[in-house]
């Protein structure tokens, strides 16, 4: 699974002590100097960070079937998709008869907005989208449906629930869910037909239901014990300002502790809480890795091949006869040593780090779990042995042989790949590894609240901040802003932050700028910073684009611009603020207007909503909208808006609501009928369009876009534990330069992106990578194929001097070609490797003479 790797780390990591099973008893002290009981034990602590997760709702209506075995939980049925992956069919079954599912429905906001549990679970609707995607992934043929009331997804989730519907064909119905009967062997789904206001009856073989997340049980009584406050609902106190910080210096909340959010902003939230924890240290111990490393040369030594077989707790050696493997592998020429004794992967690290002290061992391969959540652990334990990291070959006996096969052709597998390693690493060559040092400098790109935030929090760390803005002052788009939902002021949250900047020395602020010429790679960039009379070039060693966004309603809109009437939610913003709403009929729009979506659209529309009706309680207010994206906790605000008296009006995407000779029409799917209404003030919802400058840093900076936004980097399988990490090492993306956000994700996201930069700043050098492409000048054409499908533009086109003849000890130069030579930022992507018409350009460490090895074996 995507978390598998970090959970390895942690457990491997020198600076984490691990505490499994143990429970906090006790707090003293305060920041900087706390003192933790853990389970009778006490610790010294500068600071704290709760992060204690979440409970689901566990009192399930009966009316839903939740005793029958093809009901299920969302959570238990991504257990069956894995379990159905290992079957012998590979199809997925109903657990009541194993007759395999032909029809499948999700039910969505099971104890969630409801009288249980009265808010949204913010990630039902993505995890449900996800899902459903990977079972008409798997199975075309199965019919999907989904029982919503909202759509609640963003972005790439709201992509996903686009091609669903289009592509894949999944059936979304709007409804809640109120019965679910096991009948005659099928489960029966009755609902409201919305079209036709009659309950209908639907047959299904399998229900999942996306059940509503709560706060953890774990958080009243560490509340108690920290001394920090918790909200109405039993999360943790925090604010819209400072979403990280609890009352109580020192001690700071992340995640589903403060509210329930999905797993990327909660990840993001984390990052930020760690840096914010770690400010209150004083220590200054060196980063693991950046110790002085020497290589044994093994240049003139045949290879010593060590082979070590790791049981990995059992998942192998259970499925497997390891010490059958381990007889068969010692007969394979140049094996030295094989051990096949180690459980864990602790204890495979120790073997492999003696075996290359204690026995000379030149080469290694490690059998056992997947590379990609150990190679880089294996790696490191080669290294601190003196052996070049690159001499090491994995075998992934979990996952390719152990789980997929009975025990004989496991082990027939596991030797046939294990002497494929083998032959590979006979054939291994040392990889050049050289360091360079860091510039503890930081650029941020724009003055919003996002990238002062970054700047101000990169500074607090230590380290010197560029900070360029293209406007004549800071503040970005809060400055647009009158009152935030929570009743700020936003010009006083502007000039907070404003001051905090200015009083900082360490931060260099451009206004009127831009940058410019970016060049070099992670921990060494160049740029130049231009603006009015200014032209100066800097140094830094990471970047943080923080650009924010623009709303836009273009001219004609329902009026806009022409109807004096007709005006935007910001403009309606602060005409409530000063108490200059003289309108009787208001008339709000949602989702009206072609464009992005903000996560805060619906928030804003609804917190308006109620502060026109406090400031004229008869005012007749209509909501116009598609879906009301009131997550997480301002589902609550929805609820009081609905209580008192703000009318919903729910349309369909296409049939939009019409303008015209001052009467507004809408068609309302629930009524299914047409409502005209002739209101004194129309406010539209802006539709929100990515900064201007995206393109040009896209380029520079070599960081992908979507619809004009920040992509951050892919991770396999899709789960976002690298919220603010680009493809680009060293370049970091916050705020609503990835997506429109409301003011305490942006927060979030540019402390996560602060943090994520001082770890790169915080060492005194960085290695290049060592699988990289490799130019054979000899043979290279200089047809120039490799320069034009680079997608990082790290190889360029150099004119060379061309040998002619050769007298005894002189050489006659005649005339130069053009070749290909790689630069600084390749990232090891092969595809130039793998266009080359003329073969010249190989990836080290898989040159064609070790893939032929392996496949020679074979």
């Amino acid at each position: 699974t995507g978390i598998a790797p970090r959970i390895v780390k942690i457990e491997n990591h020198p600076n984490i002590e691990l505490m499994l099973s143990s429970e906090v008893e006790g707090l003293s002290g305060s920041a900087g100097n706390f003192t933790l009981t853990v389970s009778g034990k006490q610790i010294n602590v500068e600071s704290v960070v709760l992060a204690p997760g979440y409970d689901v709702f566990d009192t399930i209506p009966k009316s839903y079937a939740i005793g029958h075995p093809n009901v299920v939980p969302a959570l238990e049925f991504e257990g069956m998709l894995r379990a159905c992956t290992a079957g012998e069919t590979g199809k997925l079954l109903r657990p009541s008869d194993g007759k395999p599912v032909k029809r499948i429905g999700f039910i969505k906001c099971v104890g969630s907005r409801g009288t249980e549990n009265e808010l949204c679970s913010s990630a039902c609707c993505g995890f449900t989208a996800k899902e459903a995607w990977e079972v008409k992934e798997r199975f075309p043929e199965m019919d999907v449906y989904i029982f919503y009331m909202d759509i609640r997804v963003f972005g790439r989730d709201e992509e996903l629930v686009a091609k669903l519907k289009d592509r894949y064909g999944v059936h979304y119905i709007r409804s809640r869910v109120p019965e679910v009967l096991p009948e005659d062997g099928t489960l029966i789904v009755k609902y409201e037909n919305l079209e036709t206001g009659e309950i209908e009856r639907l047959e299904l073989d399998l229900v999942v239901l996306a059940v509503g997340l709560l706060p953890s049980k774990t958080i009243g009584r560490l509340a108690e014990i920290m001394g920090v406050k918790t909200d109405e609902y039993g999360y943790i106190g925090t604010s819209l300002t400072n979403p990280l910080e609890t009352n109580v210096p020192g001690i700071l909340a992340c995640g589903t502790a403060t509210a329930p959010m999905k797993v990327r902003e909660s990840v993001a939230q984390a990052s930020g809480a760690a840096l914010k924890a770690a400010l209150f240290s004083e220590k200054t111990g060196m980063i693991p890795g950046q110790e002085e490393r020497k290589f044994i040369d093994v240049a003139d030594k045949p290879p010593k091949i060590g082979v070590f077989i790791c049981g990995c707790e059992g998942e192998v050696s259970e499925c497997l006869n390891i010490p059958a493997v381990v007889e068969r592998v010692q007969q394979l020429k140049g094996v030295a040593s094989v051990n096949g004794e180690t459980k864990t992967m602790k204890e495979a690290m120790e073997a492999i780090e003696s075996g290359i002290v204690d026995q000379g061992l030149n080469r290694i391969v490690v059998a056992g779990s997947s590379p990609r959540a150990y190679e880089e652990l294996f790696r490191d334990a080669c290294a601190r042995a003196g052996l070049n990291p690159y001499l090491m070959e994995m075998v992934n006996l979990r996952e390719q042989c152990a789980w997929v096969h009975g025990k004989e052709d496991a082990m027939t597998a596991a030797f046939a790949q294990i002497a494929m390693a083998v032959e590979r690493a006979r054939l291994l060559d040392p990889i050049p590894i050289e360091r360079y040092p860091v510039i503890p400098k930081a650029v941020v790109v724009g003055g919003g609240v996002a990238g002062m935030n970054a700047a101000l929090d990169i500074a607090h760390a230590g380290y010197e901040v560029y900070l360029v803005e293209k406007e004549p002052e800071l503040g970005g788009g809060l400055r647009a802003v009158t009152e935030l939902q929570s009743g700020n002021k936003a010009s006083d949250v502007l000039n907070e932050f404003v001051g905090k900047i200015k009083d900082n020395e360490k931060i260099k602020v451009y206004t009127r700028a831009r940058l410019e010429d970016v060049r070099g790679r992670a921990g060494s960039f160049r740029a130049r910073i231009t603006g009015e009379g200014l032209d100066e070039e800097i140094d830094f060693g990471a970047a943080v684009l923080a650009t924010g966004a623009r709303e836009v309603v273009p001219e004609g809109s329902y009026g806009y611009g022409i109807e004096k009437n007709v005006i935007t939610q910001s403009d309606f913003g602060k005409m409530l603020a000063q108490g200059t709403v003289d309108a009787t009929t208001i008339v709000m729009i949602q989702d009206g207007i072609p464009g992005h979506r903000s996560k805060y659209s619906s928030i804003e529309v609804v917190s308006n909503a109620l502060k026109a009706k406090e400031l004229k309680p008869d005012a007749n207010v209509f909501v116009l909208y598609q879906d009301m994206r009131t997550y997480g906790k301002w589902e609550v605000l929805y609820k009081e808006a609905r209580e008192r008296g703000v009318i919903f009006l729910r349309y369909h995407e296409g049939r939009l609501p019409d303008y015209k000779n001052g009467i507004l029409s809408v068609y309302d799917v629930i009524f299914n009928d047409e409502i005209q209404i002739k209101p004194d003030l129309v406010v539209l919802s802006p539709a929100m369009l990515p900064a201007d400058e995206n393109e040009q840093l896209s380029t520079m900076f070599m960081v992908p876009l979507k619809h004009g936004f920040f992509l951050e980097e892919q991770e396999r399988p899709k789960l976002v534990l690298t919220p603010v990490d680009t493809v680009n090492e060293g370049v970091f993306i916050c705020g609503s330069a990835v997506y429109p956000t409301m003011i305490d994700e942006s927060l979030a996201l540019s402390s996560a992106a602060a943090s994520r930069a001082s770890v790169l700043l915080a060492k005194n050098f960085l290695e290049t990578p060592g699988i990289v492409s490799v130019v054979d000048e000899d043979i290279c054409s200089g047809c120039g194929v490799c320069v034009e499908l680079c997608p990082v533009d790290a190889i360029e086109l150099v004119e060379e001097p061309v040998s002619a003849v050769t007298f005894g000890v002189m050489t006659v130069l005649s005339g130069e070609k053009r070749v290909a030579r790689v630069v600084e930022g390749c990232i090891g992507c092969g595809s130039c490797a793998a266009y080359c018409p003329s073969s010249a350009i190989s990836l080290q460490n898989f040159k064609d003479r070790l893939v032929f090895a392996q496949l020679d074996y074979m």
